[in-house]
């Protein structure tokens, strides 16, 4: 709480010998409470209770600002600029199994994935060339239910004419996401981040923040970033990321781009444009959504005091914390950074860094990401 307001809550144990020693610094002559008879369970009692109290007003504390504000305190943050927490989602898409002409699967079947996860037709599906392409979707919310195309399923029991195993199709099972994380404390991630953004960033009738707000808003999106006119005259660009949900691909969002999308930009084209409504962006806008292209930045340290594993461990930490911090497309990753990045390393006495030599200048959607370290 001291961080928050200034004012330094004292403990339980430090509570008590102050309070001991005011009572009995109160009657004259007594030089411990053993003087004052029952004085000892009385001073107690008072801690407790001032400790309490210390508890309660760490609370408001921490909940009268959004940055530091948890749980229901930011819910309600939230709330009072009209920016909701993303609840779980359920992952959905198309799948394919071979059958046999005139093969039916019925809306009364269960799916499983190789992970275990379980899914639902959302309506019953008819043999046509050979296959039969079903609709789905996951019982339970979360993005443990999305699977890229090519990935297997299979029904739990048999179904006449069709072949037990199937396949995603292109696009894949997208949408699953779990309830939007708090963020830590102070710290600019997930539903903390969208609160903050909203409060420094009121919308703007369409500017580059309102379209990175939008697409933050979509379930599964860490992280996103609008580029006005990047395709010309009245365009925007925007790029995302899903650290979470694409996690098995470095956070890269899966899916076919336009004209016709699919997958994860499908989903965040979708919102953006806003469907028939067309409630986001601006009449008259060319949207344009594209996955970022990652760079990774093979590090060379020469001459490392100490070279033990334990330093090595911090050097790496540090370096990915460095990429993760400077992760915009198009931006310049200084040669110095990286240096200081060594050098802050718990441990780290002494190193030289042989590659890269300059700085590094980044691609249009490009972002950093660390490659391999190399210690010679």
């Amino acid at each position: 709480m001291g961080k928050i307001t200034g004012f330094s809550r004292k403990s339980y144990p430090e509570i008590v010998s102050r309070v001991k020693g005011d009572l009995i610094g109160s009657v004259p002559g007594a030089d411990s409470l053993a003087e004052l008879g029952g004085m000892s369970g009385i001073a107690q009692l008072i801690a407790r209770s001032e400790h309490d109290l210390g508890a309660h007003l760490a609370y408001i504390a921490r909940h009268a600002m959004p940055l530091f504000a948890e749980g229901v305190g930011l819910d309600d943050w939230g709330a009072l600029f009209l920016i909701p927490r993303l609840e779980a989602t359920r992952a959905s898409g198309v799948v394919s199994f071979p059958a046999e002409a005139g093969s039916v699967i019925g809306v009364d079947v269960t799916l499983r994935s190789d992970s275990g996860v379980l899914y639902k037709p959302l309506s019953a599906g008819a043999e046509a060339g050979g296959y039969i392409q079903l609709s789905v979707r996951a019982i339970e919310p979360g993005k443990a239910g999305n699977l890229v195309s090519g990935r297997k399923v299979r029904l739990i029991s048999p179904v006449a004419g069709v072949e037990s195993s199937g396949e995603v199709i292109t696009g894949g099972l997208v949408g699953g996401a779990d309830r939007e994380l708090d963020g830590g404390a102070g710290v600019y991630e997930h539903y903390r981040a969208r609160v903050m953004a909203r409060i420094q960033r009121p919308p703007a009738g369409g500017n580059a923040f309102d379209y990175e707000r939008w697409a933050r808003e979509v379930a599964g999106v860490t992280d996103a970033w609008a580029v006005p006119e990047a395709y010309g005259a009245g365009s925007v660009q925007i790029i995302f990321v899903m650290d979470e949900v694409r996690a098995e691909f470095a956070g890269v969002p899966q899916g076919d781009p336009g004209p016709v999308y699919s997958g994860d930009l499908k989903s965040v084209y979708d919102y953006v444009m806003g469907g028939a409504a067309r409630n986001r962006a601006p009449v008259g806008a060319r949207v344009f959504i594209d996955v970022p292209v990652l760079q990774p930045i093979d590090v060379e340290i020469a001459g490392l005091e100490p070279a033990s594993l334990e330093v090595k461990t911090a050097i790496e930490a540090e370096l990915k914390d460095l990429m993760q911090r400077n992760r915009t497309p198009g931006k310049l990753i200084s040669f110095s950074w990286i240096d200081e990045a060594v050098s802050v390393a718990t441990g780290e006495r002494r190193h030289k860094i042989t590659s890269p030599v300059d700085d590094i200048q980044l691609g249009p959607v490009v972002l950093p990401s660390l490659g391999v370290i190399t210690y010679v």
